[in-house]
């Protein structure tokens, strides 16, 4: 299992950070530096749209359907070791119906939990420990 943060990438930083903040945002453009560098690559009428895909319908679906796989991860997590995280509100948000704000508090806390761990095992990111532990055996 990988992960990838393409847009945390130093050159992509870099450029977006050249560009003056007015210009990043636009009043009637949803994401106006994003879709101008997707161009060519993401077809017109998704770069022409003026608000954020609705998806919560598949993401209430994948929380429930991996929930005992983010569990498992968040058993033994990174985060909470550092004190960054409360393992048990984390449980309890996870074991009820998803929220919107469960949504983006995940997003974000996965990709730190699976950032810490591929620190553990630059050859094998975000694979828990035990796991790994195991692959090499």
């Amino acid at each position: 299992m990988g992960y990838a943060t393409p847009f945390t990438d130093d050159a992509v930083i870099e450029a977006v950070l050249s560009v003056r903040p007015g210009e990043r945002v636009a009043a009637l453009r949803y994401k106006p530096l994003l879709a101008a560098a997707m161009n060519d690559i993401v077809p017109a009428a998704v770069l022409a749209r003026r608000t954020k895909g609705e998806y919560t319908a598949d993401a209430n679906k994948g929380l429930r359907r991996h929930r005992q796989d983010l569990l498992d991860l968040f058993g033994n997590s990174r985060l909470a070791d550092a004190g960054l995280i409360d393992p048990t509100l984390l449980r309890t948000a996870l074991q009820h119906p998803p929220t919107i704000q469960l949504h983006g508090a995940l997003a974000v806390t996965l990709g730190c939990e699976v950032w810490l761990r591929s620190l553990d095992h630059p050859h094998h990111p975000g694979i828990p420990s035990a796991a790994c532990a195991e692959e090499t055996r």
